[in-house]
C-alpha cells in the first residue's frame, strides 16, 4: 500500500468511526429528549455501541447496535404494538401492572419490589401488596 492509499484508508477509517460514534450520541440524545422520564438503564451509554471499523476490499463499515435488554422493550417505542404475556416487561402468563405505590420516579418498580413479591409468592401469600 503506497502513502496515498494508506492516507485515504486512515481518513476513511476515522470518518466511518466518527459516524458510528455520532450514531450513538444522537440516539442517546433522542431517547432522552423524546421518552417520558427515561430510566438511567434505558439511556446507559454502554448499551449503545458502534463496532470497530472493518474493511472489506475498498469498503469500510461499522455496525451500530442497541443492547439486548434495552432493545427488547424499546421495540414497542419504535415499532408500536401491544405487549403480550412473555414479552419483555411481562411474566410468562400475564402482564403485571404495579399499583401506584410501587412505582419509582421513573414510573418503574421501586428498588426491591420484585424480590419482595417473589418472597411473598414463595411464602404462599395471596395478597401481594407492597
Amino acid at each position: 500500500m503506497n502513502g496515498i492509499a494508506a492516507a485515504v484508508r486512515s481518513t476513511t477509517f476515522r470518518a466511518v468511526r466518527s459516524m458510528g460514534l455520532n450514531a450513538k450520541d444522537r440516539t442517546l440524545a433522542a431517547l432522552k429528549q423524546n421518552l417520558d422520564r427515561p430510566t438511567p438503564f434505558t439511556v446507559r451509554p454502554g448499551a449503545y455501541q458502534s463496532s470497530p471499523v472493518k474493511f472489506s476490499g475498498d469498503e469500510a463499515s461499522t455496525i451500530f447496535s442497541v443492547g439486548d435488554l434495552q432493545a427488547a422493550y424499546l421495540k414497542w417505542v419504535f415499532d408500536g404494538g401491544i405487549r403480550k404475556p412473555g414479552d419483555a416487561g411481562t411474566s410468562k402468563s400475564e402482564i403485571w401492572l404495579p399499583g401506584w405505590d410501587t412505582k419509582d420516579k421513573f414510573g418503574g418498580l421501586r428498588a426491591g419490589m420484585v424480590a419482595r413479591f417473589i418472597k411473598k409468592a414463595q411464602a404462599g401469600s395471596k395478597k401481594l401488596k407492597s
